[in-house]
Order: structure tokens, then sequence, then C-alpha cells
């Protein structure tokens, strides 16, 4: 009869322990998905930024680079012609070099992209949480930013106004890069688009009418 009671009794308590033990991993679940909720908005932005920050310093390391080691000016791209007036006829643009930059530029670019941004970067869980006392303390969530598809380079164009009968004329390169982010949850798609000066000049005179103010692929001049 003990040894029934004494079995009966064990049971009850598996039970107990296993109902509360139940209990303990809803709720350790519903408070992981409710700081999951407050905090995802906060990780999204600042992983974001992160990356934005990451690929920036990478592209302003190529250019620098390349601008560095290949020596190209304005006269290397851009070719002014005058009339018998003094006045601009034309601006042409030297082909060639043109391609050999934005070939050059983007494969540069997709090589480093590939290289040093394809990492995993640390965000302390105290910088998430928004508030400034805990910033960059805590145990960090990994993220992973990787490229998405190949780069894409936009030689432009443009002519601003430098002051009285002087017109800048600026050659530029337009980046767009397509990142995707991995998080602890879920990922993100994210766009980078970066304007950088090759060259430029200050043209003193007369500008044709259909250049001033204008800002257009390098292949629109002519």
């Amino acid at each position: 009869m003990r040894t029934r009671r004494a079995s009966i009794d064990r049971d009850r308590v598996l039970i107990n322990v296993l109902c509360y033990s139940i209990i303990i991993v809803a709720l350790f679940v519903a408070c992981i998905r409710y700081v999951d909720k407050k905090i995802q908005p906060a990780l999204s932005v600042i992983s974001v930024n992160k990356a934005n920050q990451e690929t920036v310093s990478i592209l302003n390391d190529v250019i620098t680079g390349f601008l560095d080691n290949t020596n190209m000016e304005y006269s290397n791209y851009v070719s002014i012609l005058y009339d018998e007036k003094g006045n601009i006829s034309s601006i042409e643009t030297l082909t060639r070099n043109i391609n050999y930059t934005q070939s050059e530029l983007s494969n540069r670019i997709n090589n480093n992209l590939q290289t040093k941004l394809n990492r995993v970067i640390d965000i302390p869980i105290g910088t998430v949480s928004g508030m400034y006392v805990f910033s960059g303390r805590g145990p960090n969530l990994k993220i992973k930013v990787i490229p998405k598809g190949n780069v894409r380079t936009n030689l432009k164009s443009e002519f601003t106004s430098a002051g009285i009968n002087q017109t800048r004329h600026r050659i530029l390169i337009e980046i767009t890069v397509q990142l995707n982010i991995i998080m602890p949850s879920k990922s993100e798609s994210a766009e980078i688009t970066v304007d950088y000066v090759l060259a430029e000049t200050i043209i003193v005179g007369a500008v044709p009418e259909s250049y001033l103010n204008m800002s257009y692929p390098i292949s629109g001049i002519y």
C-alpha cells in the first residue's frame, strides 16, 4: 500500500515538474519574442547604417587608390574645342579613357567588396537597446553583409556656375551597390548610391546653353 502511495506521489511530482517546465519554457519563448519585436526595428536601422558605413569606406579607398595610381586628370577625359572667335564649339569625351575608367573601377570595386565587405560585423546588444547608458555594451549581435550582384557604375558630366563668365565642369562616377544584410532573425536588402568627382576644371568664357546646369551620362557629351 505504501509502495503504491509513494508511486502516486512520485508521479504527481513528475507531472508538476513537467507542467512547471512547460510554463517556464513558454514564458521564456514569449519573452524572447517580445524582446525580438522590440529590438528588431532598431537592429534593422543600425545594421543598414553600419553596412552603409562599411561600404562607403571601401568605395572611398578604391576611388582614392585609382586616382593616386593612374594620375588621371580632366584632360584625360575631355577635350574642349573652340571656334575662330575663341568660343566653345564643342566638348568631346575621350571614349577610350572613359571606358577604361568605368571598367577598371567596376572591377576594383567588385573585388574589394567581395573580399572586405563579405564578413561578420558585431553590434553590441546595448547599442540596439536604445539606452545611451548601455551603448556599446553587452554581448554582440552578429550581422553579415553580402554584396548582391555586381556594382553598377555610371560616368556623368555636370556643369554648374562658378562665378561671372565661369563654369565648373565635373566628371563624376555614380556607384550603386546592392547589399543583403543578414541579421539574427531576418534579412534585409539595401541599396547605396554614391557620387564621386573624378576630375574637374573651371571653364572661362561662354559655354553653350545646352550644357549649362545639367547632369547627364557622359555619353551625352559630344
